[in-house]
């Protein structure tokens, strides 16, 4: 780790000792808290977190935020070792996260009418320290509330996941877990399975039960030992890691060229388009066991359903955002005729459309299109960014796929009563694919 050790900047020095000293585990039943037990090195532990992860935790940002929270709070050298330490302990796994008021509380050589102190300074690192981690360390936000604090008063950046193609997945997570025994039929077999996970086509028990399931019926005939291992593999590299349909690449040479081989030799039938859009049976067979559940967690209640896709835009446990649900979410909402009341009557849904418009250069340049929104959210252009936005980027679907769910949405609207979401999408014939008519850039 002596590379990682390098990457620590002048501002950072005052942590590289305790940094460089041995970590702590949570203290036995029968020891106190006030001295940490030494396992790891905190460079040996920097190995067993996400790479995104282990930059963030070496970087001049935490290193910032951490001596302004410590010098809010007046620590001295020894009150800013312990602080530090319980931090780390919560990304290295040694902390629950509902667990580190009572940590610092433990080790902290304050009076017990100190409690408030130590509650305001859990606060100050849950907002400002783990909430950019969230989607690797969980519920932050859950913390911040059961402890009296409001998330949205805390700076809304989080760290970028890292973008990975299904297949690549797939590949990655099989050679880090295939057992080595296995010949080059069974390995493609299993990366099958994984990616259906990563797919959210299964959830832990389907690829459990695939992967002791008999070999002539599909499966790999695994030990449950084995199959645990992998989907624990599974797990962990899903953590911080978006999954997406295969990364575009620039085309070499002519444009022409590139765009007449990448076009069907033929152009398709009504029954082939048809196909296209109604997706595999197991695709499909997955997106209504999540509405379904979408719905007998809500009750069909609109508000609980709001709350509760707010949550799958934004989970707060580990893994990254379910595509499918996304999917699922949006298809319940048109169901009901209520998608567009996303934007109408709340403000968090808006702000992912206002964020676009000023966060990034392509909204930014699309000043006039801010400002129809602005005046009426039911605006198609307005409900043509916000599903795209969602299917492509909360969702990592491509353009062909996003707008074959689009279209499928806005036929729902339709039915639903709402035709003025027609024409959002097209079958282009040429490409053999579904377009949006307006394609949103992003950067």
């Amino acid at each position: 780790m002596e590379d990682q050790a390098r990457q620590l900047t002048d501002e950072a020095a005052a942590d590289a000792a305790v940094m460089a000293a041995p970590m702590a585990g949570a203290p036995p039943a029968d020891e106190t808290a006030d001295e940490p037990k030494a396992d790891f090195t905190f460079f040996e532990l920097l190995a067993t977190v996400p790479a995104v992860i282990r930059n963030y935790l070496v970087s001049k940002d935490i290193t910032k935020k951490r001596e302004e929270i410590y010098a809010k709070f007046g620590l001295n050298e020894e009150e800013r070792t312990l602080a530090l330490y319980s931090e780390l302990e919560v990304f290295f796994g040694d902390c629950p996260l509902d667990d580190l008021p009572d940590r610092l509380f433990a080790r902290m050589p304050w009076p017990d009418e100190d409690e408030e102190k130590v509650r305001k300074l859990s606060l100050e690192i849950y907002g400002r320290i783990l909430l950019p981690a969230q989607a690797f360390l969980g519920d932050v936000v859950g913390a911040i509330k059961k402890f009296g604090g409001d998330a949205n008063a805390y700076p809304q950046d989080m760290l970028e996941l890292r973008i990975v193609p299904y297949k690549a997945g797939a590949e990655e997570i099989v050679n880090d877990a295939a057992p080595a025994e296995l010949d080059a039929d069974m390995r493609r077999r299993l990366e099958h399975i994984v990616e259906s996970r990563l797919r959210n086509v299964r959830d832990d028990g389907d690829t459990k039960e695939m992967l002791m399931k008999a070999k002539k019926t599909g499966g790999m005939e695994l030990q449950e030992t084995t199959a645990i291992e992998i989907i624990d593999a599974i797990r962990l590299k899903t953590r911080m890691t978006k999954y997406v349909e295969a990364l575009e690449e620039k085309e070499e040479g002519n444009g022409e060229q590139g765009q007449s081989a990448a076009a069907p030799a033929r152009l398709l039938t009504a029954a082939e388009i048809k196909k296209i859009y109604g997706g595999n049976p197991e695709e499909q067979q997955a997106i209504m066991k999540r509405v379904k559940r979408f719905r007998d967690v809500t009750k069909n209640d609109t508000a609980a359903m709001r709350d509760a896709y707010y949550q799958v835009l934004y989970p707060p446990d580990e893994r990254p955002t379910d595509p499918l649900y996304v999917i699922a979410g949006l298809l319940a909402f048109a169901e009901d005729g209520e998608l567009e009341m996303l934007l109408t009557e709340d403000a968090r849904y808006r702000e992912i459309v206002s964020k676009y418009y000023t966060e990034t250069e392509s909204g930014k340049a699309r000043a006039e299109d801010f400002n129809r929104f602005q005046n009426d959210f039911k605006d198609p252009a307005a409900m043509n960014l916000f599903l795209q936005m969602l299917l492509r980027g909360f969702a990592g679907l491509d353009e062909a796929e996003s707008a074959r769910f689009g279209l499928r949405l806005a036929n729902t609207l339709k039915r639903a009563g709402q035709p003025e979401y027609a024409g959002l999408t097209v079958f282009d014939m040429e490409k053999g694919a579904f377009r949006w008519v307006k394609p949103v850039p992003f950067d």
